[in-house]
């Protein structure tokens, strides 16, 4: 008898499975994707690491053999006390952030205890208050110093403007609608009185202003931009970044993650450089650096020859 052949029955495919088989197969993709860019970036900051402590130690070799080829072996025990305190204020919370103080801080730290400072580091000070008692305890290190100290140098990189022709330093909790900025914020006059005061005239004080980097408040006028000349007395030498009413740039293509200014002065502060020579350099690095677009400026009526 004929049988007619077995039609093969369909079965229709479980969608649900399939779905989840792909859902499951991208997740896995996704993951290994992930991960492969997480090692990047892995092997890139330590690339970037490992770059970067390679030349802070050939910075420091060179200044271990220019000491060793120049210098009197008794000459750091014959000299006086060297003090500095770097204030870097950048994660601002309401005026935006600043990229750059991080890097710039860490760079003129390393510069000055090469050059035989005591350095203090105090990064994103949250209010005035914060800023005095820094302020405030690096004043007492100089007293406590006395007649040993020798110099002290005070660098602040952060938001800084003027209001009515006084300077301010911005902590990083400000408002950009701050109307009360004697309470809120510190006073840049303060500041050179107070270290002035401290170290009684009898050593120079190296006042150095990275601000200005960008405006952080929109309703201020156009007088109001950038900071403002400020004459200094006795023996305080101050610098600013950038000219009275500019900004200053918080990079440039040279600089990378540091502001042209601050690595300018890394460059230009060298063992035994007299101040304003040190000044003159940086300046001119400057200007080179960001093709005339900021031009430090110094305010000082120092007499005497002072060298770092």
């Amino acid at each position: 008898m004929y049988r007619p052949p077995v039609q093969p029955q369909f079965v229709a495919p479980d969608i649900s499975q399939i779905t989840q088989q792909i859902s499951s197969e991208l997740r896995r993709q996704e993951q290994e994707i992930k991960q492969q860019h997480e090692q990047e970036l892995k092997r890139k900051e330590e690339s970037i690491r490992s770059e970067a402590e390679k030349q802070i130690q050939k910075e420091r070799e060179r200044i271990e053999k220019l000491y060793a080829k120049n210098v009197d072996p008794t000459f750091v025990q014959r000299r006086g006390k060297r003090i500095a305190l770097l204030v870097g204020n950048c994660e601002y919370a309401y005026i935006g952030a600043l990229p750059g103080p991080a890097s710039d801080i860490y760079l003129i730290s390393e510069k000055l205890r090469m050059l035989g400072f005591q350095v203090t580091i105090e990064m994103n000070l949250t209010t005035k208050l914060e800023m005095t008692t820094v302020l405030d305890h690096f004043t007492s290190l100089l007293q406590d110093a006395d007649e040993e100290l020798e110099c002290c140098f005070f660098y602040y990189a952060g938001h800084g403007f003027q209001y009515q022709g006084v300077n301010y330093l911005l902590p990083t909790m400000i408002s950009a609608n701050e109307a009360d900025l004697d309470k809120s914020c510190l006073s840049l006059n303060l500041v050179v009185d107070e270290i002035g005061a401290s170290s009684c005239g009898k050593s120079a004080q190296v006042v150095v202003i990275d601000a200005c980097r960008n405006e952080w408040r929109k309703t201020r006028s156009a007088d109001e931009k950038g900071m403002a000349q400020m004459d200094t007395h006795g023996g305080t030498f101050l610098i600013y970044s950038t000219a009275p009413g500019t900004f200053a740039q918080d990079s440039c293509p040279e600089s990378g993650d540091n502001s042209p200014f601050a690595l300018a002065m890394c460059r230009a502060m060298q063992h035994d450089i007299e101040l304003y020579e040190m000044y003159r350099n940086t300046s001119s690095e400057v200007q080179r650096m960001t093709k005339l677009a900021q031009t430090p400026y110094l305010s000082s009526c120092l007499a005497s020859k002072v060298v770092l």
